[in-house]
């Protein structure tokens, strides 16, 4: 992600019920969007049915693709205003439509930068999950709002197709 170099973003490791989530640090949301610090935060501590995708337990690959998606929530981030940001957050929690095509957007992104195998072996690892706890929302509801591992490979060889690899 050249276009974070001059970016500041936090990396913090928390308790928090998801593998990875990134936002404004508030006190920073009046900045303009490149001053602004963006904060990525990482489960250090999660519910037992989600220890699977704890991002401690992860492969390193998928640990990658983890932190490349949330990079590209970033490069989202910086060209949007403070009031385009309050409205993403009050649209992400209350519209599901909207919250898919801002995630789906956001694995475009990091496989446009060349994570596409990284995101690939994280929808793998889901999928699996799915099968082995049936009863957790998180595996259950995962592609409702992220790119399957078809839709990434097919993005995959969309993207080498245009780049003529």
């Amino acid at each position: 992600y050249p276009e974070l170099k001059n970016i500041s973003i936090e990396f913090v490791f928390k308790e928090t019920d998801a593998s990875a989530y990134c936002r404004p640090v508030f006190s920073t949301m009046m900045l303009s969007a490149k001053e602004r610090t963006y904060r990525v935060v990482i489960s250090k501590k999660i519910r037992k049915s989600k220890e699977p995708v704890r991002f401690q337990n992860l492969s390193f690959s998928a640990q990658i693709g983890v932190i490349a998606h949330e990079l590209g929530h970033v490069l989202h981030f910086i060209e949007k205003s403070a009031i385009e940001m309050a409205e993403i957050g009050i649209r992400y929690l209350e519209d599901n439509a909207f919250k898919r095509t801002l995630e789906i957007g956001t694995d475009l992104r990091a496989i446009q930068h060349g994570f596409g195998y990284q995101l690939l072996e994280y929808a793998f690892l889901v999928e699996e999950l799915q099968k082995q706890f049936p009863d957790e929302t998180y595996y259950q509801t995962y592609f409702s709002f992220y790119m399957t591992a078809d839709e990434i490979i097919r993005e995959m060889k969309t993207l080498d197709k245009e780049l003529d690899i």
